[in-house]
C-alpha cells in the first residue's frame, strides 16, 4: 500500500513539472514580440530618421515604446541584449506587457544610428499593439529576476524531456518499461504540442499541420493509455507482459 501511494505521489509530481513548465515554455516561445514596458516616448516626424518615415504614414501621433524581455526567446541571444523598440500610435502605461502584432518593420540595428537616446537592438513599427492576457503577463513576470534564468533554462529540459520520466518511473517501481509508460508519455508530448498550438494560434504564428494534428490528439492517447493500464492487468496481459519482457 505504501509503495502504491509512492508510485501516485511521484506520477503527480511528475504531472505537475510537466504541465507547468511546459505551458511557460509554450508560452513564452510565443511572445517574441511581446514585453513589459518600460518607457514611453512622444515623437514628431522630425524626430525620426527619414528612412524610417515611409513605414509611418498609417500613424497619426508616433509613440516609442521601450519594451523588456524577461529573457530573450532565442537562448542564442546575449542576456542583455532583451530590449527593444516599437513605434505605434497608442501609448501604455510603465509596467504593462504588451505585444506587436504583424510588424510593418523589424529591424535588427544599433541604437546609437538613432536620436532617441534609448540602448535597444530590434526597432519594430506596427499599428497593432495590444496587451497579453493576464495568464501570459504572469508567465512573463515569473521569468524575470531573480529566478528567471533558472526557470527559463529548466522549461524548455521539461518540455523535451519531461515526458520520458514516464517511462523511467514505470523502471522504478515496475522493474521494467510498460506499454503503459510509453503511451503516458506520447500523450504528455501531444499536450505540451497542444499548449503550443493554442498559443500559437492566438499569436499567429506558423505552425505545420502535423505538428497541429499530434497536439490536437492528446485525449486518444490518454484513452488508449488508460485502455492499456486496464488490459496489462489482465490475465491475458500478463502472459503477453511476460513473453515480451521476460518476466
Amino acid at each position: 500500500m505504501v509503495r502504491v501511494r509512492e508510485k501516485a505521489l511521484l506520477s503527480v509530481m511528475i504531472w505537475v513539472i510537466i504541465v507547468s513548465f511546459g505551458l511557460i515554455y509554450a508560452t513564452h516561445i510565443n511572445l517574441r514580440n511581446a514585453g513589459v514596458v518600460v518607457q514611453t516616448m512622444n515623437l514628431t516626424m522630425e524626430q525620426i530618421p527619414s528612412e524610417i518615415r515611409p513605414y509611418l504614414r498609417f500613424l497619426g501621433n508616433p509613440v516609442i515604446l521601450l519594451l523588456k524581455q524577461p529573457v530573450p526567446v532565442n537562448l542564442q541571444i546575449p542576456e542583455a541584449e532583451t530590449f527593444f523598440v516599437v513605434i505605434t500610435g497608442r501609448s501604455f502605461p510603465i509596467g504593462a506587457t504588451v505585444e506587436v502584432v504583424n510588424p510593418a518593420l523589424d529591424w535588427q540595428v544599433d541604437s546609437r544610428d538613432f536620436p532617441f537616446m534609448l540602448q535597444f537592438q530590434r526597432l519594430l513599427i506596427s499599428d497593432t499593439v495590444r496587451n497579453v492576457s493576464a495568464f501570459e503577463a504572469s508567465v512573463e513576470r515569473v521569468l524575470f529576476p531573480p529566478l528567471g534564468s533558472l526557470v527559463w533554462f529548466a522549461t524548455p529540459l521539461c518540455f523535451y524531456g519531461g515526458p520520458a520520466l514516464l517511462i523511467l518511473e514505470s523502471f522504478i517501481f515496475d522493474k521494467r518499461p510498460t506499454f503503459t509508460s510509453f503511451l503516458l508519455a506520447a500523450s504528455a508530448y501531444s499536450l505540451l504540442v497542444f499548449f503550443w498550438v493554442v498559443s500559437a494560434g492566438a499569436h499567429y504564428n506558423y505552425l505545420s499541420s502535423g505538428f497541429r494534428y499530434f497536439g490536437y490528439i492528446f485525449p486518444v492517447l490518454f484513452i488508449a493509455a488508460y485502455l492499456m493500464w486496464r488490459f496489462e492487468r489482465s490475465p491475458s496481459g500478463v502472459r503477453v507482459r511476460q513473453k515480451l519482457w521476460g518476466l
